[in-house]
């Protein structure tokens, strides 16, 4: 399955079109592996919560709820803990979306919005 990325941040103005990946769905898990980076990313998307697990080197592991999310950052220079709030979600057959914030006490220091668009990929015998 292809899927391709758009990355909108609402703090900076700014979106971002990631290069299309090939990639694995299975219901509420997609798994694919970024061209630019090499960092393999796994997103679980159910009802009761979102998660964003990235593994390179700079590792993070973010939960998404209506309340008590948490992001973790583990880099070169140590690990960080954050709180995360979900604004809003949606999930269907042909994409998933979250829009969130990472907070630093009250201070929103991410507000985002993540697209994952899929589409399947046919082969010819």
């Amino acid at each position: 399955m292809e899927v391709v990325l758009t990355q909108m941040d609402f703090l900076e103005n700014e979106k971002k079109i990631y290069p299309k990946v090939m990639g694995y769905l299975s219901e509420d898990v997609l798994s694919y592996q970024d061209k630019e980076t090499g960092n393999k990313h796994t997103i679980t998307f159910c009802d009761e919560y979102i998660r964003f697990l990235n593994e390179g080197n700079f590792s993070s592991d973010t939960t998404l709820k209506e309340k008590d999310g948490k992001a973790i950052v583990n880099s070169p220079y140590g690990r960080m803990k954050f709180e995360t709030k979900c604004i809003n979600k949606d999930k269907n057959d042909d994409f998933w979306s979250v829009e969130y914030q990472i907070l630093d006490g009250d201070q929103v220091i991410t507000h985002q919005k993540m697209i994952w668009e899929f589409k399947k990929v046919y082969q010819s015998s």
